[in-house]
């Protein structure tokens, strides 16, 4: 995907649910991310100078004003979620503290992120594959030990890797029936194409059934959690 001014933005978005609670998380992504918490945060260190993935106390500021003390850790491209630059705020929990602190993300550089931004912004820069995307959604809705535990699973790349081994399945079929194809044309004996042919076909097919239980509990597991 060509990038645009779209999926290059920094954007902010709370990360917990709404409502009260001891802490709340409010995340930023994108190129701009550290230099929007630099402008907001306060503490012994700036975001910009502190190590990657580690968490160090300071207060968030509007102007002179303390709008919350807080923990910030900053995780440096692509060693993070999304494959960008995050910066992680833990604040208080309360609802206007924590729209406080989103908001001057927001005044500080970053735009409001979409519904699911987040982890799309990690498929687009390959950190996972579109299987474990949707199995993200899936992974917060679960209300059922089978529904959570096919979306772990999912998430874990096994499904993609299954899918990915059968593309390469069919990928190495259709080159051989191409040549086999060659060899038809060319003689009227072309035994060791058709019986390798053959047995791809039997291979990519089982493969192909092998998937179908698997979509199924997914489905129903879907189905269990929602």
């Amino acid at each position: 995907m060509t990038p645009t001014t779209e999926t290059t933005a920094t954007i902010a978005a709370v990360s917990t649910p709404p409502g009260e609670g001891a802490i709340a998380l409010v995340r930023l992504s994108g190129p701009q991310a550290i230099a929007v918490a630099d402008r907001i945060f306060r503490g012994k260190q700036k975001a910009s100078e502190a190590a990657t993935h580690l968490q160090q106390l300071g207060e968030i500021v509007a102007g002179e004003r303390v709008l919350d003390q807080v923990m910030l850790s900053v995780h440096r491209a692509p060693s993070s979620y999304t494959g960008e630059d995050v910066v992680e705020i833990s604040c208080h929990g309360g609802v206007l503290v924590t729209a406080r602190v989103w908001e001057a993300c927001l005044h500080a550089g970053a735009r409001a992120a979409r519904p699911g931004e987040f982890t799309e912004r990690a498929f687009l820069h390959g950190k996972m594959d579109l299987t474990q995307a949707e199995a993200v959604i899936d992974l917060i809705r679960a209300q059922t030990d089978l529904a959570l535990r096919s979306a772990a699973e999912q998430l874990e790349g096994r499904l993609g890797e299954k899918i990915t081994r059968l593309r390469e399945d069919l990928i190495s079929l259709l080159a051989h029936l191409g040549l086999a194809l060659i060899s038809l044309m060319k003689t009227s004996s072309p035994m060791l194409e058709q019986i390798f042919s053959r047995a791809s076909i039997r291979s990519v097919r089982k493969s192909t059934h092998s998937l179908r239980p698997q979509t199924r509990v997914e489905s129903f597991a879907r189905a269990c959690g929602s």
